[in-house]
């Protein structure tokens, strides 16, 4: 008794043309509640560990960019005898900021190659290793005075952010954190990919507690993963399987800065800007497990359509009305609020929820790599736009969100409470697929 598992009925499964039997585990009812200490700590560790250094690489270079490109001037000019122009100021620094992008790309597309050899767990901890390894080239480039150095710290963060993006999502929807040693595998990825039912229930037992029978797991397993793991050409022949993602832009202080505010006041609208993201998303988790997907990607796709057509327009007019000033950073505050809480962090979780275990790591792959890339092209052109087409270099991401309204409108099922074998057949048909 106490802490003895009982072996009960061997239950006969198929699974991938194979029929076997496998032990049903009867766990202690001493173990009450599916939020063990374990699942708790293992969402926090994995988070903070991950997802919180991914996003601070993504916004860290922006409040010193004025200090680091002179540092970046000073030190081609003393080391190579260069003296760069401002054109070719902007663009170094470009390649730096979107050196990082480059590396997500790389990260998101080697992310499914990763999470089905090594396990989603070992491509995470792989994450945090990335991470610590840029972090030393930061610390290290001023004392080396090393541009190279910043590079490829700037490059290796921003791997790990592919791979974080890609990886993190399947991995927490499958109840499988960062691993201390102490940490378990994805039970889904021990039983779809590589068939190691009885462990898979060991596992999913310790994260689960007491009130979740092992048997409707693999109940689960068999009724909606019964596809074979799939290659990134398989996906992209399945329409069912391509889905819109959503872009951010970066510069913010620049942006500050063309609104009219001072070098010192555009550091401290960043730092609420900053502020405000991360309190809206201290709200998603609450949001995500009461609001259904939907209507949340719905209003917010067009809060921020409104919001940055309205910015475009009052940055324009901006000398001809005495109020736009405030205007401008007060839509700046509205974009950020209506993104995070929907076209934000949806987006990086929904394929956990639209696509089963064999073809998800490569769709969510595919998904995250587009994102890398679309954020790539931004972050190298949008200096040039906003030179050329000044305060209307926000219109195409306006058009863009409300472009996302649409497709969301007519093509995105709702996916909260339903399993992905559902899903699946809702969206059977492709574009022709009744969502509704």
């Amino acid at each position: 008794m106490g802490e003895q598992n009982e072996l009960q009925t061997l239950k006969k499964t198929t699974y991938a043309g194979e029929t076997f039997e496998h032990p049903a585990i009867s766990l202690p009812d001493t173990q009450k509640g599916q939020w063990t200490a374990l699942l708790i700590f293992a969402g926090y560790c994995s988070t903070l560990g991950t997802a919180v250094p991914a996003g601070y690489c993504i916004g860290v270079m922006n409040s010193p960019g004025v200090f680091m490109r002179a540092w970046c001037k000073d030190i081609l000019a003393w080391r190579n005898n260069t003296h760069l122009s401002a054109a070719s100021l902007d663009l170094l620094w470009s390649a730096i900021i979107s050196i990082f992008l480059v590396g997500g790309a790389v990260g998101s597309y080697a992310g499914a190659i990763v999470a089905n050899k090594f396990g989603r767990k070992r491509c995470v901890m792989f994450c945090g290793l990335l991470f610590c390894t840029g972090g030393i080239c930061f610390f290290l480039c001023r004392i080396l005075n090393s541009i190279e150095m910043l590079v490829l710290g700037r490059f290796l963060v921003g791997l790990a952010s592919g791979l974080t993006t890609s990886s993190l999502p399947m991995y927490l929807s499958e109840i499988a954190p960062l691993k201390y040693f102490l940490y378990p595998e994805s039970p889904k990825w021990l039983y779809a990919i590589k068939g190691d039912r009885e462990e898979a229930q060991v596992q999913l037992a310790r994260l689960r507690g007491g009130n979740f029978k092992p048997n409707d797991f693999i109940s689960e397993m068999d009724s909606g993963e019964d596809e074979d793991a799939r290659g990134y050409l398989d996906v992209l022949k399945d329409r069912k399987l391509l889905l819109p993602l959503i872009i951010i832009f970066y510069y913010s202080v620049s942006i500050f800065r063309k609104a009219g505010l001072s070098d010192q006041e555009a550091e401290w609208a960043n730092l609420g800007a900053g502020s405000l993201n991360l309190a809206v998303s201290l709200l998603g988790p609450f949001l995500m497990a009461r609001v259904n997907r939907r209507p949340l990607m719905l209003v917010s796709s067009m809060l921020c359509s409104i919001f940055l057509l309205s910015f475009a327009l009052m940055l324009h007019f901006i000398d001809d009305v005495s109020w736009f000033a405030a205007g401008c950073i007060a839509c700046i505050y509205f974009y950020i609020f209506s993104f995070q809480f929907g076209v934000g962090p949806i987006p990086f979780f929904i394929g956990s929820e639209l696509f089963q275990v064999a073809p998800r790591p490569v769709a969510m792959s595919l998904g995250s790599l587009s994102s890398w890339c679309c954020n790539f092209t931004v972050g190298m052109a949008f200096p040039t736009l906003q030179n050329m087409w000044g305060p209307f270099s926000f219109l195409p991401f306006s058009i863009t969100c409300f472009i996302m309204f649409l497709l969301t409108m007519f093509y995105l099922p709702e996916t909260r409470g339903r399993n992905p074998s559902e899903v699946a057949q809702i969206v059977s048909r492709g574009f022709h697929s009744k969502v509704l």
